[in-house]
């Protein structure tokens, strides 16, 4: 979690290392890296082999102020959640409207889209990383 990536040709992306170093996913040294920096072993596979649920993750910021009501004292940064797209609204709703969307197609601008299922979340929502505190409790209301 305090790693990033970014794709810098087909099937080869640079992960910067929370120190800053960069190294490319085909550096035959990067399993190690990864390894000493979580404190073991630890392989990083290809593509294909472990992905998320979907390719495209939308949330909204009504979604967000919807997860604040339960829990007003975690700090619901974004990232925490890793959507692709995260959308304001007009209203100021607090609920997850994304919930609404399964089954319907709806566009942004000339994109269009077509909501599939729930987003099933994993643990890594309440993990630490950065400047964001571990949070179990995000699980318990997701």
């Amino acid at each position: 979690m305090n790693c990033s990536s970014t794709l810098v040709s087909d099937g080869v992306a640079q992960v910067v290392m929370p120190d800053g170093r960069a190294l490319t996913t085909d550096d035959r040294r990067v399993n190690g890296e990864l390894s000493a920096l979580v404190g073991r072993a630890v392989t990083l596979e290809s593509r294909g082999c472990y992905f998320d649920d979907h390719p495209l993750l939308i949330m909204t910021h009504a979604g967000l102020r919807m997860l604040e009501l339960f829990l007003p004292r975690v700090n619901l940064d974004v990232r925490r959640f890793r959507p692709n797209l995260l959308l304001e609204d007009d209203a100021r709703l607090s609920e997850v409207v994304e919930l609404g969307w399964v089954g319907r197609e709806f566009a942004i601008g000339e994109l269009r889209f077509k909501g599939v299922a729930e987003c099933p979340r994993c643990s890594m929502a309440t993990q630490a990383f950065a400047d964001v505190e571990k949070a179990p409790q995000v699980m318990e209301v997701l």
